[in-house]
């Protein structure tokens, strides 16, 4: 929302905006020129929070990050959304669950308690679904989750280019073209192999 953004910019006074989608970016910094400094830091997580914790599996398939949320692209995780009403047609042996994330703003974030305990939601699973959004990013999930040791499940971004190759060697790809059966076999064929 670039009216928003602008007003919340404004608002603030900030001199610096640091931003995680460098495709966004630009549009930003031919907007405000050199009245304020914009950077790029792409999505990152803290190496000692997200790591393997080798503690017991409570999920076959965790599905995790917000759901239903609308912005100016319409459904902005439409594979989470899919992945949301298609989770209860795995084979019923598998435990299946669903973790959302509490919202990104927290007057404790120094604390790093929201990551910490995601980062051991994440590791009670053997596969994390999650997906790029509408705008196809790599967002967190896509580093935090392997950061885990845990498998990934999701849909191939392409904001950044240079990931793709990296990315199709480990991500198990699912994505809005397949059925639902496609889907579940991949799914299954995974946590059998």
């Amino acid at each position: 929302d670039v009216e928003w953004t602008k007003k919340e910019i404004n608002e603030s006074g900030a001199t610096m905006v640091i931003c995680h989608h460098e495709n966004d970016m630009q549009l930003y910094v031919d907007h405000y020129g050199d009245k304020i400094k914009f950077y790029h830091i792409a999505h990152c997580a803290e190496a000692s929070i997200f790591k393997q914790l080798n503690t017991p599996k409570q999920y076959d398939v965790l599905l995790v990050g917000a759901l239903g949320a609308k912005t100016m692209l319409g459904r902005h995780y439409p594979l989470r959304d899919r992945m949301a009403n298609l989770l209860h047609k795995m084979p019923k042996k598998y435990k299946v669950g669903i973790h959302q994330r509490p919202h990104g703003r927290q007057d404790n974030a120094w604390e790093s308690k929201q990551a910490i305990d995601f980062a051991k939601v994440i590791n009670s699973s053997k596969i994390c679904i999650t997906d790029s959004g509408a705008p196809n990013s790599r967002f967190g999930k896509y580093i935090e989750v392997p950061m885990c040791g845990v498998a990934l499940a999701g849909d191939i971004y392409d904001d950044h280019p240079k990931d793709v190759e990296l990315l199709k060697s480990f991500l198990i790809d699912i994505n809005m073209q397949m059925s639902d059966q496609e889907i579940i076999k991949k799914l299954v064929y995974y946590l059998e192999n």
